[in-house]
């Protein structure tokens, strides 16, 4: 059980789910061999000039697990990603399992 004075970190994205991952060099795609079998989408992201910014899903698993608690006790605040886009029901399990983000809302 989580004491009422720590911090819930939630992280929501709205926005698509459905861009084409990008291409990886081979030193990288030993890193992603979880995802190899799933789809290849993820979600996309604008950068400051407006122009499309796509990740790795598994790179995106990586960052978030950083985040939680199971990965990060003293400092992990992260118990809630919300993925409101197409196509991240594979990314959401990733950041469940991989990630253990402790709720995660995806479709």
């Amino acid at each position: 059980r989580r004491s009422s004075a720590q911090p819930v970190g939630a992280v929501v994205f709205l926005g698509h789910g459905d861009a084409p991952v990008p291409t990886r060099g081979d030193k990288l795609r030993k890193r992603a061999r979880a995802f190899e079998d799933r789809p290849r989408l993820t979600p996309a992201f604008a950068d400051s000039n407006g122009r499309i910014v796509r990740m790795h899903p598994q790179d995106l698993v990586q960052m978030f697990k950083a985040h939680t608690r199971a990965h990060n006790p003293t400092d992990g605040t992260l118990d809630l990603v919300m993925l409101n886009a197409c196509c991240t029901s594979e990314l959401g399990r990733g950041l469940h399992e991989t990630a253990r983000v402790p709720c995660v809302v995806c479709w």
